[in-house]
């Protein structure tokens, strides 16, 4: 099953900031996401508006603001990003009025070399506190 964004999603304001959230129950497995109107570099343009899809490779949004810039991360996520398909799936089932969240170290390799480093405020107990990219993982 694809899900239809405007259909299906809400922003709304959390202590991480804004959020994406789902106005419906998800069952595992489900696509939430597929990434439209993309480009792919080894240079990132904005911060923002990409997904590292390869050890030097960005996918980069051509549509901003879009309704994914609202996901945040987790360290204890609901979706994964499957940067062969470029789409975003639920890893466990999702209550309606959750927000949706995946863990940026699974796209991102390295955040110290681009200088976006960030303490993570998911609260999970098993947060990592400190996110700066795969390549940091213990």
């Amino acid at each position: 099953m694809m899900m239809n964004p405007p259909d299906y999603f809400g922003i709304r304001w959390t202590t991480s900031g804004y959020s994406l959230y789902t106005t419906i129950p998800i069952l595992e497995g489900t696509i939430i996401a597929k990434e439209f109107g993309y480009s792919l570099s080894k240079r990132t343009l904005s911060p923002k508006t990409k997904i590292q899809v390869g050890e030097d490779l960005f996918l980069h949004y051509n549509e901003i603001p879009h309704y994914l810039d609202y996901v945040n991360h987790s360290c204890n996520p609901n979706m994964r990003y499957d940067t062969k398909l470029f789409a975003f799936f639920a890893i466990k089932d999702i209550p309606a009025g959750d927000s949706l969240t995946f863990d940026y170290e699974d796209t991102e390799y390295d955040l110290v070399v681009e200088n976006e480093v960030f303490t993570c405020k998911c609260g999970n107990e098993n947060c990592r506190i400190i996110i700066k990219g795969s390549k940091y993982r213990e």
